[in-house]
């Protein structure tokens, strides 16, 4: 392969295959001095099963070594393909229509040491049995099927991890996969369609470590805060149709972090667990009086000192919506403005109880009360 030239196939569309086969007994090197695949035809599959093997861009992993750009330079497809304990690093760019990263047994782990981008309509599938993913830089999976493995992607600092992730695409009942940052990163949607979930039944969102994980659209997974200074900072109208800091990090255990809201949000299931780590430090509203956050779950768990659910100075509601069990709210509520902030209960039923544990503003030299407390049973709250 003469230097910057590409490797195109000429049959139709998703016909050929060139197998890269790590199989010696040390480690094995491809070293690319053009790319592989750029016409939408052809499969190119990297294989490090026997023994570990890096895939490398020879002018550096800042270019192309799967096809060429993320439109009609795109390959058809890149296969990676691993095993327990093995290692497939791929230093260069990847543009694929379609990449399928599959394990031979549970535990191979793939590294892209670069953007990794299958376009508008492009798709990622994990098959076989769970690998390890880690992105270095802003990457583009488009629709990915988890395919009901426990297969986790892992994102590092300030980086944007864009797709529509879902744990199992042949049966919606599933939950599988996991998507971790690493610290301050942003999951996006690759869908034009804001009624598209970012995540559909993938088992978690994980911020492991100190940072501001940005989400954003509907997801259907549990949150897991992993240290005291992990955030989750919820754009207007983010829906999280799952549970916060209920069950622990992949590696990990989970933390007291916070929530920030940019507008409204809703959250369906259960915050926090317990009076330990798996509480919530904080929840801070949105600085506007439009803007609320509706909790349907039961329990609304804070840190046992300094857990504080924060109503800025506009103000803000809290909508508790859960009709179906007690609901306890184990959070001081703090105001910044006297007679602002509005806690909804109207949903309350005659056969529940609410429970707000915590201090309800604070009464001094300077009064901060809370605007507005709705009941909406003869039950007493």
């Amino acid at each position: 392969q003469a230097g910057g030239t590409t490797i195109n196939f000429n049959g139709t569309d998703g016909t050929g295959r060139l197998v890269l086969l790590s199989k010696n007994g040390a480690a094995t090197d491809f070293n690319v001095t053009g790319s592989l695949g750029g016409n939408l035809k052809g499969i190119i599959e990297f294989n490090t099963v026997a023994v570990d093997g890096q895939l490398i861009a020879n002018a550096g992993p800042a270019n192309a070594v799967i096809g060429t750009n993320n439109g009609a330079g795109r390959a058809a497809e890149f296969v990676v393909s691993v095993d327990n304990g093995k290692v497939a690093t791929i230093a260069g760019q990847v543009y694929a229509k379609d990449m399928v990263i599959q394990s031979a047994n549970a535990g191979g782990q793939v590294n892209f040491r670069h953007i990794v981008d299958v376009g508008t309509d492009g798709t990622t599938a994990f098959k076989t049995a769970a690998s390890k993913v880690a992105i270095t830089q802003n990457s583009n999976f488009g629709t990915t099927d988890f395919g009901n493995l426990a297969a986790q992607i892992t994102v590092p600092d300030t980086m944007t991890l864009t797709g529509n992730f879902t744990g199992d695409a042949n049966n919606p009942g599933n939950t599988a996969g996991v998507i971790t940052f690493d610290a301050n990163g942003t999951l996006a949607s690759a869908s034009a369609d804001a009624n598209v979930a970012v995540t559909n039944n993938i088992t978690a969102i994980e911020a492991s470590g100190v940072g501001v994980v940005q989400l954003s659209g509907t997801h259907t997974a549990e949150l897991r805060l992993g240290n005291a200074g992990s955030v989750f900072k919820l754009a207007d109208s983010t829906v999280i149709k799952d549970k916060v800091n209920q069950t622990a990090l992949v590696g990990g255990v989970l933390a007291a972090g916070a929530i920030t809201l940019d507008g409204s949000a809703t959250i369906t299931g259960d915050i926090g667990n317990g009076g330990g780590a798996a509480a919530l430090q904080g929840i801070t509203l949105a600085n506007d009086a439009t803007k609320t956050l509706t909790l349907g779950g039961a329990n609304i768990i804070g840190a046992n000192v300094g857990g504080t659910i924060d109503f800025q100075a506009n103000g803000g509601t809290i909508k508790l919506t859960s009709t179906q069990n007690n609901i306890l709210v184990d959070f001081d509520l703090a105001i910044t403005t006297d007679q602002t902030g509005v806690v909804d209960a109207s949903s309350l039923t005659n056969a529940q109880t609410l429970t707000i544990s915590g201090t309800i503003g604070t009464i001094g030299a300077h009064n901060k009360t809370l605007g507005q407390f709705n009941i909406g049973s003869s039950k007493t709250a």
